[in-house]
C-alpha cells in the first residue's frame, strides 16, 4: 500500500468512526411529524369561541418509561382546524405517549390551558408520522383513570380549572366567564316568550327571546306532546347579546287537550344545560277540526340511519287515531306499520315501527314520509329527513369477494 493509498484509506477510517454513531442514530431515528402535513385535527366551531390567532399549542413527548423525550411549539390553524408541527425525529422501536395542551391568550397576556390531547403511537421504522383527531381532545379530566390521576398529581397534564369553582376553563371561556375568578362562572340563558293569534285565522306569531353572556347556540319553541308545525321562522341577534326568534305556527295542528295550550321555549348555549321557558299561551282555536299529521321523535330529524332501525313519534289529531292506518309511504318500505297506545289525556298516540332495515334505502339524504288516517277517515300525513349511511353496494360486493377469495387463495398456495 503506497503512502497516498494509506492516507486516503486513514481520512475515511477517520471520518467513518467519527460520524457512525450519528449515522447509527439516524438509522434509529423515524420522522414523526411533518410541517407539510396535519399533525391533527382540532373543532372550527373554536373559532366561534375563540379569537383567531389567540390560539396556541404545545407537544410533549414521553417514552414509556415516563421519561420525558422532546418540547414542541405547535402552530393551530383554527380556519381550516388543523395542527401542524416543524419536522422533528423520535428513536424507533418504542411507545411514546403524546401530551398536546391547547392555550387560550387572555387579554392581559395570561396563557390558560383550556384542552388537552393526550395518546399513544408506537414508533417503529415503519412510522411515518403520528395523528390524533378530534375524539382524543379533552376539556376535564377521567378522574377514574388511574393513569389520569396519576399525570395530574405528577404536574404532567394541565389545570383545566385555573379557579377551581367545579367549572373548567373551555367551559367558562366558552361563556365569556374568567376561568381565573371562581365568582365569575357560566350563566343560564334567560327566555321569554309572548304571542297571539292571528286575527281571523288558525295560525298565531310566537316570540321567543333568550339573553346569554356569550351566544345562544340553539333557541326553538315547542309543544312538549306533538311539537309545533313552523310556516314562518326568523332569528335576529340583538345589540345587548340577546337573541330573538319569531315564528308564525299552526294553531290547528296543535295537539288535543284543553286551552290554553302550553307552549314551551328551549335555548341553550352549548355550555350550561337548556333552560326551559314555559308559557301558557290562551289561544282560542277556531274552525273545524284539522287533518291528522305525524311527528317524528327517534331517530331524531336530520339524524343517521344505519342498518335495522325502530322509529318512534306521535300522531296528533282532533279526532282519535286508527294505529293501524299508520304506515310509511316509501316504496322501498311500504310493507313496515306501526304500533302504539293512545294516550287518554291528550288523544294522542305515541307509537314505533317494527324494525326497519334500512340498507333498502339508497345512501345519501332521504325523506321518510308518513300516512295515516283517523276514525273519521281523514287522511294526514308527516315526514323527517335522514342521512342513510349505510354501504353502498359495490363496496358490500368487494367485501364479500374478499372474505371469499382469501379463503380459496390459501387452498391453492
Amino acid at each position: 500500500m503506497n503512502r497516498r493509498t494509506a492516507l486516503n484509506f486513514s481520512s475515511f477510517l477517520f471520518i467513518f468512526l467519527f460520524f457512525s454513531p450519528l449515522f447509527i442514530s439516524c438509522g434509529n431515528s423515524q420522522r414523526a411529524g411533518d410541517s407539510f402535513n396535519s399533525l391533527g385535527a382540532v373543532p372550527t366551531k373554536w373559532s366561534k369561541y375563540l379569537a383567531a390567532g389567540s390560539v396556541s399549542a404545545t407537544l410533549d413527548v414521553y417514552r414509556n418509561n415516563g421519561k420525558h423525550e422532546l418540547t414542541e411549539a405547535l402552530n393551530v390553524d383554527l380556519t381550516n382546524g388543523v395542527v401542524t408541527a416543524d419536522p422533528f425525529s423520535l428513536p424507533t422501536g418504542d411507545t411514546y405517549r403524546f401530551l398536546i395542551t391547547f392555550y387560550y391568550t387572555l387579554s392581559n397576556g395570561d396563557s390558560i390551558p383550556y384542552a388537552y390531547a393526550d395518546f399513544r403511537a408506537l414508533i417503529d421504522e415503519l412510522s411515518e408520522q403520528v395523528r390524533f383527531s378530534e375524539n382524543d381532545i379533552r376539556y376535564s379530566y377521567d378522574t377514574s383513570n388511574p393513569e389520569v390521576t396519576a399525570s395530574i398529581s405528577d404536574g404532567v397534564l394541565p389545570n383545566l380549572d385555573d379557579d377551581s369553582d367545579g367549572w373548567n376553563n373551555w367551559e367558562e371561556l366558552r361563556d365569556k366567564a374568567n376561568p381565573q375568578d371562581g365568582n365569575s362562572i357560566p350563566q343560564n340563558p334567560q327566555v321569554t316568550v309572548s304571542g297571539k293569534q292571528d286575527s281571523g285565522a288558525n295560525t298565531a306569531t310566537i316570540t321567543v327571546t333568550a339573553t346569554d353572556n356569550a351566544r345562544v347556540e340553539d333557541l326553538r319553541l315547542i309543544d312538549p306532546i306533538c311539537g309545533v308545525t313552523t310556516l314562518g321562522d326568523s332569528s335576529t341577534n340583538n345589540s345587548d347579546g340577546s337573541v330573538t326568534r319569531t315564528l308564525r305556527v299552526r294553531l290547528d295542528l296543535l295537539s288535543v287537550g284543553a286551552n290554553p295550550r302550553l307552549l314551551q321555549a328551549l335555548a341553550s348555549d352549548g355550555v350550561t344545560q337548556s333552560q326551559n321557558a314555559n308559557s301558557s299561551l290562551d289561544f282560542s282555536i277556531s274552525g273545524n277540526s284539522s287533518q291528522p299529521y305525524f311527528v317524528f321523535t327517534d331517530p331524531p330529524i336530520n339524524g343517521e340511519l344505519e342498518g335495522p332501525i325502530v322509529f318512534k313519534g306521535v300522531a296528533c289529531s282532533r279526532n282519535n287515531i286508527n294505529v293501524s292506518s299508520i304506515k310509511f309511504l316509501n316504496q322501498e318500505i311500504d310493507q313496515f306499520g306501526f304500533t302504539g297506545a293512545r294516550n287518554e289525556q291528550t288523544g294522542d298516540f305515541h307509537v314505533q315501527s317494527t324494525a326497519v332495515d334500512t340498507t333498502l334505502l339508497p345512501d345519501g339524504k332521504t325523506t321518510l314520509n308518513i300516512e295515516l288516517q283517523d276514525i273519521s277517515s281523514k287522511k294526514g300525513n308527516g315526514s323527517g329527513d335522514f342521512e342513510v349511511v349505510n354501504d353502498s353496494p359495490i363496496k358490500m360486493i368487494t367485501m364479500r369477494f374478499i372474505l371469499i377469495f382469501i379463503p380459496i387463495s390459501f387452498l391453492f398456495a
